[in-house]
């Protein structure tokens, strides 16, 4: 009788062990996977910061190829400024000599 009861009371200790055991694992399990989570997402965020550094590279090549092309555009209407001699600006129209229509100074034209 005494023997069964110490097997009971090494099994009872045994199986306590086994599941402090299985607790350790599963913590050190979960600090695994939590440390692979942080890797994942550094590396998402590297990819973001990466894509947004191509992002602003293209916006700027961008602009200087447009700022390229509006150096070129106006190289091509100095010339044709120059060679043709006129801008493409309107003319001056208050500098025009028209009656004024409010006026009573009608040209006399042989009228009775």
């Amino acid at each position: 009788m005494k023997l069964v009861a110490l097997f009971l009371v090494f099994g009872f200790v045994v199986c306590a062990w086994c599941e402090e055991a299985k607790k350790a694992d599963v913590k050190t399990e979960e600090k695994k996977d939590f440390k692979a989570k942080l890797a994942d997402l550094s590396k998402d965020q590297k990819r973001a910061e990466d894509k947004t550094r191509q992002k602003a590279d293209v916006k700027s090549e961008e602009k200087k190829d447009i700022k390229a092309k509006l150096a070129d555009l106006s190289k091509v209407q100095k010339r044709a400024k120059d060679y043709y001699g006129y801008t493409n600006s309107y003319p001056d129209y208050g500098s025009t000599d028209y009656p004024d229509y409010g006026s009573t100074d009608y040209p006399d034209y042989g009228s009775t």
